[in-house]
């Protein structure tokens, strides 16, 4: 896809992520450990170069937004804030004719991790157990998990759709 549409392929994301997921065969990989992180603005740079050697034919990235909050305050302000800069800079920079896919998944870190833990705790030998408090929270970031949303930004894809 990437060579189709005269570009390189591009990857942006956290370490783990690229290790599993985009190791092979991309022609750059950008680390990004969160959504803050200024290397989340590689994004609409890689998608609206002119030179089309600089422009990537298909970009990867998955930007990580956690809730970093200890209070029970919502965390996301400083991530909510740095997502309409970078949706800001893709919808004026990057050339109306590119199709873009923004896709969130809330919480799958987290999920992810309560998971592991449950599973550990509800091995017969395992030491400590699984309470119904942990349970309920568990089921609350699965919820959340489960449910994405997804933006199309872009209307035109001329060379794709004909």
């Amino acid at each position: 896809f990437a060579e189709r549409n005269d570009g390189s392929c591009v990857c942006i994301g956290p370490n783990d992520w690229i290790s599993k997921y985009a190791s092979d065969g991309a022609h750059h990989v950008l680390s990004c450990e969160s959504i803050l992180n200024s290397m989340s603005m590689a994004v609409p740079s890689w998608l609206s170069s002119d030179k089309s050697s600089k422009r990537a034919g298909l970009l990867w990235a998955n930007l990580r937004c956690e809730d970093r909050s200890t209070d029970g305050n919502c965390g996301w302000k400083n991530e909510v804030i740095k997502l309409d800069e970078i949706m800001k800079a893709l919808v004026d920079r990057v050339p109306h004719h590119t199709p873009i896919l923004l896709l969130f998944q809330h919480n799958h870190k987290k999920a992810l991790a309560l998971t592991q833990q449950r599973k550990a705790a509800n091995n017969p030998k395992a030491t400590c157990g699984w309470t119904s408090i942990q349970e309920e929270d568990w089921m609350k970031y699965m919820e959340q998990s489960r449910h994405g949303e997804a933006i199309w930004i872009g209307s035109a894809c001329r060379s794709m759709c004909s």
